[in-house]
């Protein structure tokens, strides 16, 4: 629809709730704000600690009862934090003068509950994974496939093809909550005109990369001409013997052309991008 002119409805798959309360944040937050040298620094700092609750979501319901979600009251997410700022004037004369701001802001998010008998609700999907709330982690944690590992770390992959195996059991591969932010104004004023600069940082957080999993597959990535595309065996790789024991391999993976391919999903979960530098998980 339209069809020839002609508009039409069709009927949502997500289901209403006359009932829907206004979600709540209760809030505690202490300040200290202060000036030395006739206010030529200042300071100041915050810590607070957030409760939101009666969030208004969509959670999955059995679809034979027409709809596939509906929307609910649930959930309680809590943020807790840190917010500096430094201000100054290191110099001040009759024609110029600098000035510069300083912030760092810290929040860590949790989700504490979620709709009862839920643990996890998607936020969003992809090839490979999905980003997700779930119980115990922060808001926005990415959940997907990744390759079994042995206790210390190291891929275990197939004592017969020396491939990676997959972990049957998907797992939490970071989440978007950085570790901080953090910033650094600066300005200058001479005679009238003035100059200000800025530097922003922003350090941790995880986002999911679909281009790094298409670059695999189709062999445009320069990861993969690792060993210029010949026979190799996976870098620390352990295979399992008939003990249950895990030991070095030395099966070495024969089409290796086809490598990149098979595994780009999940290679792209266990590699997300991490602020502007790839963190190897």
């Amino acid at each position: 629809f339209p069809l020839n002119g002609v508009p039409g409805f069709t009927q949502g798959n997500i289901i209403g709730n006359p009932e829907i309360k206004p979600e709540i944040t209760s809030s505690v937050e202490v300040g200290l704000e202060f000036g030395l040298l006739k206010n030529r620094i200042t300071f100041e700092g915050t810590v607070y600690s957030n409760r939101s609750r009666d969030q208004i979501i969509t959670v999955p319901i059995a679809a034979t009862s027409g709809y596939t979600t509906q929307t609910l009251n649930a959930g309680l997410i809590t943020n807790k934090g840190i917010e500096l700022l430094v201000r100054g004037t290191p110099v001040r004369s009759k024609n110029f003068s600098w000035e510069f701001t300083a912030t760092f802001t810290r929040n860590r998010n949790k989700v504490v509950e979620l709709f009862p008998g839920t643990e996890q609700l998607g936020l969003g999907g992809f090839t490979g994974g999905a980003m997700v709330a779930k119980v115990g982690q922060p808001y926005g944690s990415f959940f997907g496939s990744s390759f079994l590992r042995s206790p210390d770390g190291n891929i275990v992959v197939d004592a017969t093809t020396g491939y990676p195996i997959i972990d049957p059991e998907a797992k939490i591969h970071g989440n978007v909550q950085p570790d901080f932010l953090a910033g650094l104004n600066n300005s200058f004023s001479y005679k009238g005109f003035s100059l200000s600069f800025l530097f922003d940082t922003r350090k941790g957080g995880v986002f999911y990369t679909r281009t790094r999993s298409l670059q695999e597959f189709l062999g445009t990535d320069p990861r993969t001409l690792y060993n210029n595309r010949q026979p190799f065996v996976v870098p620390g790789s352990v295979v399992i013997d008939a003990t249950g024991k895990y030991i070095p391999n030395t099966t070495a993976v024969q089409n290796a052309e086809n490598y990149w391919t098979g595994f780009s999903a999940t290679t792209a979960m266990e590699h997300l991008i991490n602020a502007s530098f790839i963190k190897l998980r």
